[in-house]
């Protein structure tokens, strides 16, 4: 993602796939958008994942799904071009460790 600021406006680079364009608007161009409206960030919810979830060392990964029964369920169609995993996911599992047990509490960042 490409991040500026002019002396009149910000600007964001997107990625170029839909997922991934969207995860990038959500987590990073919102919260500035929000800031540069003197808004105050809230702290992300968190809720129980019923699944594993696994994210690379040292990164923090999004993962698309819903909240089902209370509980974080991973969306279906994962994949980064994939609108469909949008229009049927609620928001994103926010993992920043290697392995997420399921029962175990992720971040809840949700769609707009």
């Amino acid at each position: 993602m490409l991040l500026a600021r002019t002396d009149t406006c910000a600007i964001f680079g997107l990625p170029g796939n839909p997922q991934s364009a969207i995860v990038a608007l959500v987590s990073l161009g919102a919260p500035v958008i929000a800031s540069m409206l003197g808004q105050i960030q809230q702290e992300l919810p968190t809720v129980i994942t019923s699944n594993e979830l696994t994210a690379p060392s040292d990164f923090t990964r999004l993962i698309i799904g819903n909240i089902v029964n209370g509980e974080f369920e991973v969306g279906q169609y994962l994949g980064s071009a994939m609108l469909r995993g949008l229009a049927h996911s609620t928001g994103f599992a926010v993992v920043t460790k290697e392995l997420t047990a399921a029962g175990e509490s992720v971040r809840w960042l949700s769609l707009p």
